[in-house]
This record gives C-alpha cells, structure tokens and sequence, in this order.
C-alpha cells in the first residue's frame, strides 16, 4: 500500500547526468531485493529518475545488488534527493545524502560505486561470553547511561571497566549500576565482565564515522571500533600510521607496525562490537574510514588453533584473563614446519597458543602468542613446542616474567628458543645479578618428574634456607632468593632433585 508512484518524465528535463550507485545501505546492511526502488527527486517532490536494479556478472561486486540511474535537470546546480523503496518492509526510507548536479557527470562504475546509506536507528547486538569481554559499540544511543545502555544483559553482567574514565559495578534489580563510570562512549573499548553468556543489544543511530575523531595518547589507549562494517587493519589505521606501534585484541590476534612494510600479524581485519589496545608512539588523532558493506575482506584473523589428542589439555578459556601479552617467538634449535604450535604455560597450565606464521619482511617464520594471566605481574611463562612432522612434545628452559600489556618480540627480533628439556637433566642457570644486593634469581631445569629440594647455605655450611621442596613435573622454574636479613659473603646455592646434585655459589655484597 505503500509502494510509490514514482513516474520519471525524461521530456521534461534538457540535461542528463549518470549515477552507478553502490548498495544502499542502511548502516550496514545491504539492501536489494525484488521490488525495491531508488529514485532521485528535487526539493518539490518531483521524480528526476528512477533506477534500474543490476546484477554485475563481473568486478569486486559481482553477485551484488547496483543501481543505475539517469538523472535529469534544466540547470547546473540543482539539488537533488534520495529516497529508498523497501518492498520487504513495505516502506519509504530517507537517505541522508545529496547530490548537486552536474551536466554530464558520470558518478560511480560497476568496480567503484557511489555508496548512499539511509541513516536510521539500528540494533546493534553483541554475543558475550562468560568472564571477561573486550566489547565497543558503534551506535549513539538516546541514552549513554550504563543501566541504558546495558539494558539487554542486566541480569547477567557484573562489572564494567573502562581505562581511565572509571568503573561501575551492577548492584542488582533493586540498585542497578553505580560507580564512577556513569555514561559509555562509542570511542572507546570497555572491559565486560559476565556471570554467564548473553546477547548485548544497543539501540542508537549510527556513529558518524567522519565527524568522529578519538583523541589518542602515548602509550597504550582501549579504543572502540566505529565503522558499521568490518574492515582491514591496514586501512582502518591509515590516518595513525606514523606514530603508531602495536595494536592488540583479545583473542583474534595482533599486529606490529613495520614502518615502510606496513602491518602485519595475526590480526588483519578490524570488527564492529570487539575493543582493542592501541599502542601509540606519540599522541595523535585516529579518524576511521567508513568501510561500506560491499567491501570483501579477505584477510583473516588468528583462528582458534585445532587441538590433537597429544595436545589435547593445551586448553584454556582466554575470557578467564583479565590481563592480556603478546610475545613473538620462533624455535631456533630444529626446523619447524607448518601446522607446528608453541604453547605458553603458568604451573602446568597453558596460557596460550600459537601456530606457526610466515614472516615476508625477512623471509622467515614466527609464532605471534596471546598470553593471559589475572596476576598483573610476577608469573613466570614457560614453552612447550609441537613438532607435528614428528608428533612429539619439546619443552625448553627459555622462561619470561608476565606483565601486563607485554609486547616482547616481532618478526625481526623474535623471543628465541632453543634450550630443550631433555629427559634426565638436572640443573640450574647461574644466578643473576652476581654479586647482588638484596636479591638474585635463577632458573631450574628438571627433565624428570620427581622431588626437588634448592636451598641456601653459608660458607660453614649451615642451612641459610630453603628456596622450594617438593614434587615438580618436568619443566623450568624461576626462584628468587631475596637476602636483604643477610649479611655481606659468600653463600651456596644447591638443588638435590631425584638423587642429582648441583651447586653454584653467589656472593652478597652490601
């Protein structure tokens, strides 16, 4: 019943100009069934063209919806509108743009369409896991306020964090949210944290891509993605390309500014509902570009890596993290093929995994590793590596200290490892620093499950203290013997471990 009488009268106009039109979109989704119709009209009503609907058999854009349309006018300069037939919806839909026209003019082809979005309020939906998210939202909602806006996951989120603009906690139906995080902003990334999964929903108008700049600082900033559409990491991060470094996600992977090689990692494509952390050499202002949804992005993130029987307890859930690292790594000490994965561990636990990726800047490969931890400093990360060509397990002694938002490594200078375990190895790294005051650390390597007893002793012999005794699995340990009671001198360190003796001697200097 709302179909337009949409006439085109093409006698009455003495100029013509061509429009190719990109989909038109609303906000993301494209639109182009059966029936629908585009037309152009001036500020009085009256129709300067009706499209025809084309199915490109070739081109980026084959298999889409464009639309041709001839537009007609006595006089240079004329203002022309927009307005969409939605047969599916059975409604006359606005669309924001405009066009002066221009005698002649030839606006759009098959391969670079002229893209018009109608800009209406939308549902933006989010799926939420349980535990930690990293979420941001792309719509402005008539009311910024937490309870508003989280409306959809009431009952089931808990805590919401942002970077520096505050907190809130979700105090129930009786009290509802409240701390010194009051309103959200689509600008910037928030950390979720649920009680179970659920579907977030945000209802607002799109935000204006162009019109919203965020404001960056040195160092590390949690920003929202604001594009309606996904779109390449690359293009996203155009306007920031010279003073940004690193840019992180939660699970789908990161990716290192090269400088004059561009971006390159495991994550390629940027997408509406997830946050990232962006690292910033310098202050700066990052503007999106509005990736319309005829862009085919065919660069992929970081998948989920496939777990064999072998691997099988090389599990984790990252969501159970609330902080997050990256370390780039490669296996020096044997040749590694594709398929091959470095997992990272915390007391037997994995933490995270990687497969082996190409490096074309030095024609090499690496293994980009996401490592989690709810410790914000102070675990110690081993390696465990996956021969799958042999399909067998090598655990190494190379271990690293967790700290939050770590980034140690890229493919030019990756983490290295290349001291395996070996079955029956019994011993420790020398101690660093030494001298030292107060502390000094090492590490022991056991290949064999068994007890283990590393104490301390003076230079008579007499028991200072016991650094760690009992069962351990193989693998390397981190200790730290801290001195600061200890008066200056000479002391022995020494490791019994299933009947093997090793020592080495240190000297506090205070």
């Amino acid at each position: 019943e709302n179909c337009p009488d949409w006439q085109d009268d093409p006698g009455a106009y003495e100029h013509v100009a061509t429009l190719v039109s990109g989909i038109v979109l609303d906000q993301g989704t494209q639109l182009g069934d059966a029936g629908d119709i585009l037309a152009a009209l001036d500020a009085d009503g009256n129709v300067r063209g009706v499209a025809i609907q084309l199915q490109p058999p070739f081109g980026p854009y084959a298999g889409s919806t464009l639309y041709e349309m001839t537009m007609r006018s006595n006089n240079a300069g004329d203002i022309l509108y927009f307005k969409y037939y939605d047969a599916s919806e059975d409604a006359i839909l606005d669309i924001a743009s405009n066009y002066t026209f221009v005698i002649n003019d030839i606006l759009g082809d098959v391969f670079n369409p002229h893209v018009l979005n109608i800009n209406y309020a939308i549902d933006f939906t989010i799926n939420l896991i349980a535990g930690f998210n990293w979420i941001s939202f792309n719509v402005v909602p008539d009311d910024p306020s937490i309870g508003a806006v989280l409306a959809s996951v009431s009952e089931t989120a808990t805590f919401i964090n942002s970077q520096s603009s505050g907190t809130s906690t979700n105090y129930g139906a009786d009290y509802g949210w409240y701390g010194g995080l009051a309103e959200l902003n689509p600008k910037e990334m928030y950390l979720l944290t649920m009680s179970e999964p659920a579907t977030l929903t945000i209802t607002g108008m799109p935000v204006d891509v162009g019109a919203t700049p965020i404001d960056l600082i040195a160092g590390w900033n949690w920003i929202g993605y604001l594009p309606q559409n996904a779109g390449s990491l690359e293009e996203a991060l155009l306007t920031v390309n010279e003073t940004a470094i690193f840019i992180n996600s939660q699970a789908s992977g990161t990716a290192t500014n090269y400088g004059e090689y561009g971006w390159y990692g495991s994550l390629a494509t940027l997408e509406p509902g997830a946050g990232y952390l962006l690292k910033m050499d310098e202050a700066g202002t990052l503007t999106y570009p509005e990736f319309n949804a005829l862009t085919r992005t065919t660069l992929d993130n970081k998948n989920p890596v496939e777990l064999t029987s072998i691997i099988s307890d090389w599990d984790f859930n990252y969501a159970d993290y609330l902080y997050t690292g990256t370390i780039t790594a490669s296996i020096e000490n044997r040749t590694d093929s594709e398929d091959d994965i470095i997992a990272v561990f915390v007391d037997g636990k994995c933490r995270g995994i990687a497969e082996r990726m190409y490096f074309p800047f030095d024609d090499s490969y690496m293994y980009i590793i996401q490592v989690y931890s709810n410790i914000e400093a102070g675990e110690e990360l081993s390696f465990k590596y996956y021969d799958t060509t042999n399909d067998e397990i090598i655990e190494y002694y190379e271990t690293i200290e967790f700290t939050n938002y770590m980034h140690v490594g890229n493919g030019f200078d990756t983490f290295a490892l290349a001291g395996e375990i070996q079955p029956g190895i019994y011993t420790f790294t020398d101690a660093y620093p030494n001298p030292f005051n107060p502390a000094t650390e090492f590490t022991y390597i056991i290949g064999e499950a068994g007890m283990v007893n590393i104490s301390v002793y003076d230079i008579n012999g007499r028991l200072v203290t016991e650094l760690t005794n009992g069962y351990a699995t193989p693998g390397s340990y981190m200790l730290t013997w801290d001195a600061g009671n200890m008066s200056s001198g000479m002391y022995f360190i020494k490791m019994i471990a299933n009947n093997h003796t090793a020592m080495q001697k240190v000297m506090l200097i205070k």
